[in-house]
């Protein structure tokens, strides 16, 4: 059988793996709903309407405006920011297949990320949890401008992570009151996600691996320096 062959980012003919349709079709999915930009709002909606201490007695009312809050300062104006930088010709793709590519969203999302934390940060009533969360996702924004000059590591494996990280971090500070099925939930969100990249994307394992990590210990970080 004849070996398919694509070129990689330094110009270099490498062998490509190549996958049914059905399960491109999957992984497509599974990329979209799980993009980088919703893991903040999946995160937010876990801590504002299934965290069993974090938001407990809030009126529907403030959660709802807190949850408004993360979805348009953290998802909004990012995934606009993007789809105008698509629009104007400075990237191919919302998903950013290139190093290059990946420079000038990086910063103006990151700058958004930062903008999220600091407005729950300053605003009372904010439990840690959401602290954390917040300052979190902008410190793995940040890890990815700064590794993203070595490599192409997965935006979406560094979303997932930080998924896995909020949970991870819940269970560790809060045993007594969290159960073990928003760790799983998460675990099982982050297997599909990163086999989905690898499905549809160029990206080596080590991409995957290394943006899983980065989102798990930013939210550590954020939580020793929240806490």
């Amino acid at each position: 059988m004849e070996e398919i062959l694509q070129v990689n980012e330094e110009g270099e003919l490498e062998p490509k793996q190549t996958y049914p349709l059905p399960l491109k079709i999957i992984a497509t999915i599974i990329s979209y709903l799980f993009h980088p930009l919703f893991i903040i709002g999946i995160m937010g909606w876990y801590i504002i309407y299934q965290h069993p201490t974090a938001y407990t007695g809030a009126d529907e009312r403030f959660k709802k405006w807190r949850l408004l809050i993360i979805c348009v300062n953290g998802i909004f104006f990012p995934l606009v920011s993007v789809l105008l930088l698509k629009g104007i010709g400075f990237i191919k793709s919302i998903f950013l297949p290139t190093q290059k590519e990946r420079i000038i969203p990086y910063i103006v999302t990151n700058f958004f990320f930062f903008w999220t934390f600091w407005v729950f940060r300053n605003t009372d009533e904010t439990p840690v949890i959401m602290k954390a969360m917040t300052l979190g996702v902008f410190l793995a924004s940040s890890a990815a401008i700064l590794f993203n000059i070595y490599h192409k590591i997965s935006m979406h494996a560094i979303g997932v992570g930080g998924l896995v990280g909020v949970a991870l971090s819940s269970v560790y500070h809060e045993s007594f009151v969290i159960s073990a099925l928003p760790l799983t939930v998460a675990l099982l969100i982050a297997g599909l996600v990163a086999t989905s990249r690898l499905v549809l994307s160029n990206h080596k394992p080590f991409d995957i691996y290394s943006g899983f990590l980065v989102g798990i210990v930013c939210q550590f970080i954020s939580w020793w320096i929240m806490a």
